[in-house]
């Protein structure tokens, strides 16, 4: 009887020893998946670090790197470089920013072009999302299914919040209506009234969407306009 006993405690200590080692390892493997450790190229690191810092005239380029192993990080490290290397002028700035939003990574490159003329920028944009637990890029009809948006809505958002913006320079007293209203101001800036040149950005979980324009300095306390949210 006292054997049996034994083997039961034996047994039972087994048991518990088997369940601690199961939530330790339970526990470090979800420690890696919020941290996406699993999927990095280097654990030390962030999802998207600077990996390159250049001179461009009087401007500097801060060149990001997407630090997710195997065919897709390496797919879009290589499309940042040709795409960066695509702007050969002097005085051309480059920034990015990125966000976690859930399982989504969303990174933004904005380009400013200051060569072409005093007070002008040309401003260009590339995003990339990517679904982290998949390890592959978010199409467009993906995002917008998500945010339940589609791209007249995009568009009305943004051509409404342009308007907006235009408006407030007005208020400011950074434009004179009288001397270019709304229509030359759309026109001075080049920009369309399309989607094909337009980027999206996922901050916080929700909607941003970015197309390129010629942006005029009006004075030196003003700010560039980069993009628009489009959802809630």
């Amino acid at each position: 009887m006292k054997k049996k006993n034994n083997n039961k405690i034996i047994a039972f200590s087994i048991l518990v020893f088997l369940i601690i080692v199961f939530l330790v390892w339970y526990a470090f493997s979800n420690k890696g998946s919020e941290n996406f450790n699993n999927i990095k190229i280097d654990s030390s690191k962030y999802l998207v670090y600077t990996s390159n810092e250049l001179d461009s005239g009087s401007y500097k380029q801060y060149i990001p790197f997407v630090n997710i192993e195997g065919e897709i990080g390496e797919l879009i490290n290589n499309n940042i470089n040709e795409y960066i290397n695509s702007f050969t002028n002097d005085d051309t700035c480059i920034t990015y920013e990125y966000d976690l939003s859930g399982n989504v990574l969303s990174l933004l490159l904005k380009v400013e072009d200051h060569s072409i003329a005093d007070k002008a920028t040309l401003l260009y944009f590339r995003s990339y999302n990517i679904n982290l637990k998949h390890k592959e890029i978010l199409s467009n009809e993906t995002i917008f299914s998500y945010f339940n948006i589609s791209n007249s809505m995009i568009l009305n958002s943004y051509n409404s919040k342009l308007e907006e913006y235009y408006n407030g320079l007005v208020s400011n007293n950074m434009i004179n209506s009288n001397e270019c209203n709304f229509n030359c101001f759309y026109k001075n800036g080049e920009f369309t009234n399309s989607l094909d040149d337009a980027e999206y950005y996922i901050k916080e979980g929700k909607l941003f969407v970015y197309k390129p324009y010629v942006y005029y300095s009006l004075s030196d306390d003003d700010e560039i306009m980069y993009g628009f949210q489009v959802s809630e």
